[in-house]
């Protein structure tokens, strides 16, 4: 079996991650317009539900599995990696199962924690989906270890399209029903999408697993691969259990913390200014100076259905680099071979950059225009564009996160993680109150959170490591090439729309004269060496 490339193995996921990132947001737009903002509210409960207890389920067990087979395979001790297999595959089981029913069966529990009754059949809905996800880990786990990323692409691929067929067909199926039954439907689809990812994997690992059968030499015992698996695997589920019940209580506190803003006159003008035209929720906004349970719904709803779906499109591509990346950390760590360690690192975190921060100014920019084109609704562009500058630190933060755990570093990013959540939960707390902020505090919070983390992450890693990091002129450059990009946008686009009588192509054709300007400058620049060209 021939290992991938870290470069390859990265093209290979982000390729993954990109179209299925792309046919998700195409799945949200159509049911933007069939369940609207309270539809969406429901929906993006239920699937945060959905997150909160698969973090639980899985958090540990899938890094677990793709670090000990890379260590299996650096020190060319094939013969354990079946037997690794199966005893991970037995735990994922059982984890799995015992997390649908618990959802299932809890189901008014979440909702009614998450201030939304009307999530319920929503969230049993989603239910099934997490012992296939907790059994497709496995498989997944075993290809990442191997440094083999082409099985978790293709399967991420044939997902987010019966994702996108099913959720759309049922939701419009579903669409004269009420809106509770109408998201239930749409997320449904969710629950089909694992189903067949997790077929397409088991089908991937059967010439694995014949040939894991082959291997001969002396074997560990169950006693100690289990051992092996749960050292790591333990303290990884804890940590995410506490997280995941603090992201939990976030959410809850925010929609809590809306419904009791009190609004004074100027203040409710303001967000009427902002979000009448859009809505006619908050028609008695000034009378009763309350947002209310429907409001406060409505607002979360444009925040998570619209604005976070946007930005979750480049952070969850760029998830890629974390996965790509932690098979060769831990190989480079158990050879002691800290010359790959270095440029690995190196290479990964001036890609991520490149990417990143170029997204991240064309987000801020053109927020309205963005949401206009995939969703026919701006109203969460203000949201949105204050979200922007986060794009960079949080693809930032993956990554260096993803190098202290494969370092075996599980308690580092973990607490750090504490400290950001709780600096945020506090901060949403007492920003979200404020009139004038509302949602964005949510959005203040979350920036204030992950820039202590990420600080604190990048100490720890230097510290224990002394690997360096990006140099300051690098930064510089790529900073300076994203702004001319962004300004040739802005020169392109009026004439643009004008020229081609569409804002829509407007948009497209300044945003490819961007890129190009963003590519030669990058070349000329000397970002990118003929040698990193070749070896993509």
């Amino acid at each position: 079996m021939k290992q991938e490339s870290f470069l390859k193995g990265t093209v290979i996921l982000i390729a993954a991650n990109t179209i299925s990132k792309i046919l998700g947001a195409i799945l949200k737009i159509p049911l933007t317009y069939i369940l609207g903002e309270e539809g969406m509210a429901i929906y993006q409960t239920a699937f945060s539900v959905y997150i909160m207890l698969l973090s639980f389920i899985i958090s540990g067990m899938p890094f677990a599995i793709s670090k000990l087979i890379a260590e299996l395979i650096a020190k060319e001790k094939y013969a354990d990696i079946h037997l690794v297999m199966r005893i991970s595959t037995a735990i994922m089981c059982i984890l799995g199962f015992s997390g649908s029913v618990i959802m299932y069966f809890a189901a008014d529990f979440f909702a009614y924690a998450m201030k939304d009754p009307k999530a319920v059949t929503a969230i049993q809905a989603i239910s099934p989906a997490i012992f296939f996800v907790a059994l497709g880990a496995a498989y997944k786990s075993c290809f990442q270890g191997y440094s083999h990323m082409t099985p978790t692409a293709v399967s991420q691929v044939i997902e987010a399209f019966i994702k996108l067929i099913v959720g759309y067909s049922l939701a419009k199926w579903f669409s004269s029903f009420a809106v509770r039954y109408s998201s239930a439907a749409a997320i449904f689809g969710v629950t089909i999408g694992e189903i067949f990812a997790t077929l397409i994997l088991f089908l991937l690992y059967i010439p694995y697993k014949k040939d894991f059968r082959s291997f001969h030499g002396n074997r560990s015992s169950a006693h100690d691969i289990l051992s092996a698996i749960l050292v790591i695997a333990v303290p990884m589920t804890l940590t995410s259990t506490v997280s995941g019940s603090l992201s939990l209580l976030e959410t809850s506190i925010i929609r809590n913390r809306l419904t009791n803003i009190v609004f004074s006159e100027e203040s409710a003008r303001s967000f009427l200014l902002r979000y009448s035209g859009y809505t006619n929720i908050f028609d008695n906004l000034l009378a009763d100076k309350q947002l209310g349970f429907d409001g406060a719904r409505w607002l979360y709803g444009a925040y998570s259905g619209y604005a976070m779906t946007v930005f979750n499109l480049p952070v969850g591509i760029l998830a890629a680099f974390g996965v790509s990346v932690l098979p060769i950390v831990t190989r480079a760590l158990a050879l002691e071979d800290y010359k790959l360690l270095d440029t690995t690192v190196q290479s990964a975190l001036k890609i991520v950059l490149i990417i990143a921060i170029p997204c991240s100014f064309m987000l801020m920019m053109f927020s309205g225009q963005i949401l206009d084109i995939l969703f026919s609704n701006t109203a969460s562009a203000y949201m949105l564009s204050c979200m922007a500058p986060m794009l960079v630190l949080i693809a930032t933060e993956q990554l260096i996160s993803s190098l202290l755990y494969s370092s075996g570093k599980i308690f580092t990013p973990f607490l750090f993680g504490i400290i950001a959540l709780t600096v945020k939960i506090i901060l949403s707390y007492i920003l979200i109150h404020c009139p004038q902020l509302n949602i964005i505090g949510v959005i203040i919070s979350s920036f204030a959170a992950i820039t202590i983390q990420l600080i604190l992450n990048i100490a720890s890693l230097k510290k224990h490591f002394h690997i360096r990091l990006i140099s300051i002129g690098i930064l510089v450059k790529i900073i300076v090439s994203s702004l001319l990009m962004t300004v040739t946008a802005h020169f392109f686009y009026n004439p643009m729309c004008i020229l081609l009588r569409s804002d829509m192509l407007g948009f497209f054709a300044a945003a490819a004269a961007a890129l190009i300007t963003y590519v030669l400058s990058v070349f000329l620049c000397g970002l990118i060496s003929k040698k990193e060209i070749m070896r993509l």
